[in-house]
């Protein structure tokens, strides 16, 4: 028995903008890690990460205090970007997969891919800064970070080789 695929253009555009506005909600949340250079510790507020820009002698004080740890980075960096990010890029390769290239929309379904390339290459050297400064402490973070770093990179790579090869 085969299966086939109706593809409504009306359906698409209502998905692509979901993936849209999903793309723009985990941006906003981890925008911050392009900033981050060596030293840097992140916090959390109102879900999304912060550098902690407050003085060096003044963070053992008021991180504990406002509840800032790196076991909460931890936690954060596995829920949000691992269950929430890498989910969000999952489902975009799976439309490219089914959208024909021919069809319509297939041009904005590349366009939110170029989008997410280049959000990740902006924050993929935040990442791994975040798991080499961590890495020395517990908990391991690498176990939360590891696989963010694998299919962040796994993502662009794909792409990135896709468009190698049809140039």
């Amino acid at each position: 028995m085969m299966h086939s695929v109706i593809l409504n253009s009306s359906i698409i555009e209502i998905d692509l903008t979901e993936l849209l506005l999903e793309y723009t909600f985990y941006k906003n949340k981890f925008i911050e890690l392009r900033y981050m250079t060596k030293g840097d510790q992140l916090c959390i507020w109102d879900y999304k990460i912060y550098i902690d820009d407050k003085p060096e002698w003044l963070r053992p004080i008021t991180r504990p205090m406002f509840g800032q740890s790196r076991y909460i980075i931890q936690d954060y960096m596995s829920n949000e970007m691992k269950l929430g990010y890498i989910a969000l890029l999952d489902k975009i390769q799976k439309y490219e997969k089914i959208v024909p290239k021919t069809h319509v929309k297939y041009l904005s379904i590349k366009d939110l891919i170029d989008k997410n390339i280049q959000f990740i290459n902006s924050i993929l050297p935040g990442i791994v800064l975040l798991k080499s400064y961590y890495e020395e402490y517990p908990p391991n973070i690498n176990i939360s970070l590891n696989p963010i770093i694998y299919s962040v990179t796994q993502f662009k790579n794909k792409y990135d080789n896709l468009e190698k090869k049809n140039s």
